[in-house]
């Protein structure tokens, strides 16, 4: 009788430590795999944000050229500064801040190239960035291309981009942007759909994201970790 107890509990330990061990390593493997996942879904974003942001600039020196302006070389250089950026650094996991908002000055230079009636009234601030805080790359240039594509800019002498970037004491970006326009605000193109996502994969509960349209008035606001 006692061998048999003993063989009964032996075989239901080993039942059980196998059990156990086979339930941990499928959830390590499925772990990993749904990891792998996420990270080529991250790589796969940013290769869409890319040729989004390359086919909205080319569109523009398209137009220029067609005008014979001078300014067209000119645009072709600034683009060539940023697709440098774009290909050295936007397959990073982070890039410094620093350089994010330096790529979001070409790109406000990129277009004070075109016949911009507002240009006057593009502002950008940025207080407290420091060399060692890092950031999702491409992440921000695209609500700054958003605004002038969906903005008044180019017609309205009047409108107005007004962009701030402020790093405070315990590394937290608050990233500002607001744009007058005079479309209707309705679903999210490509650029914000993949920016969204980008948030949701690389900064998940860390962030908050606002948007708000009023009166001719579109504004985005973003708090994270940097």
């Amino acid at each position: 009788l006692t061998w048999t107890i003993n063989f009964t509990l032996f075989i239901l330990i080993s039942y059980l430590y196998w059990f156990v061990f086979a339930f941990q390593r499928e959830k390590q493997r499925s772990l990993a795999l749904r990891s792998e996942m996420l990270e080529k879904e991250v790589h796969l974003l940013k290769a869409q944000i890319s040729p989004h942001f390359l086919f909205n600039s080319l569109n523009n020196i398209y137009t220029l050229c067609l005008a014979k302006s001078d300014n067209a070389p000119v645009m072709v250089a600034k683009l060539s500064e940023i697709l440098r950026y774009l290909i050295q650094d936007g397959g990073k996991d982070r890039v410094p801040l620093l350089d994010e908002a330096r790529m979001i000055e070409e790109f406000l230079a990129l277009q004070s190239l075109r016949k911009v009636k507002g240009a006057a009234n593009i502002h950008f601030g940025r207080t407290g960035l420091a060399e060692h805080h890092r950031i999702v790359p491409q992440l921000l240039i695209n609500f700054v291309e958003n605004a002038i594509k969906h903005g008044d800019l180019l017609h309205n002498a009047d409108g107005f981009l007004r962009i701030n970037m402020h790093v405070d004491a315990n590394a937290h970006l608050t990233f500002t942007l607001t744009n007058s326009t005079d479309q209707a605000v309705g679903r999210d193109g490509v650029g914000m759909t993949n920016v969204k996502r980008l948030l949701e994969l690389n900064y998940a509960q860390r962030h908050r994201f606002h948007v708000e349209a009023d009166r001719g008035t579109y504004t985005v606001q973003l708090t994270l970790d940097v």
